[in-house]
């Protein structure tokens, strides 16, 4: 688990710094963003990591895959929220099946 940590690491500091440089809403990366990176990595814990993430990138759960809107708090979603919301769900599934972390 340390690699895939250090591999999330790095690449969120990477899909981020266009925003943190010009931190307009335009800026914000979406997970597509995240798992491109990933994609582009070496490390197998990446291609990983990016495989389990395209069910919200590409597949039937991409609501996850568009810029939010702060103001109406509806519509579309961030990198940080679909990762907050992807996590939810995976540790509601574990949970479900008996095998809680």
């Amino acid at each position: 688990m340390p690699a895939e940590k250090t591999i999330i690491d790095r690449c969120v500091r990477r899909v981020y710094q266009k925003y943190i440089a010009d931190p307009r809403p335009e800026n914000m990366p979406i997970l597509e963003d995240l798992y491109n990176l990933l994609r582009e990595q070496d490390e197998v814990e990446a291609q990983n990591i990016a495989t389990s993430l395209e069910i919200y990138v590409t597949g039937s759960l991409n609501v996850f895959n568009h810029h939010t809107n702060p103001k109406h708090h509806n519509g579309k979603y961030s990198v940080q929220t679909g990762l907050k919301q992807a996590t939810f769900y995976n540790r509601l599934r574990e949970f479900r099946s008996g095998r809680k972390n």
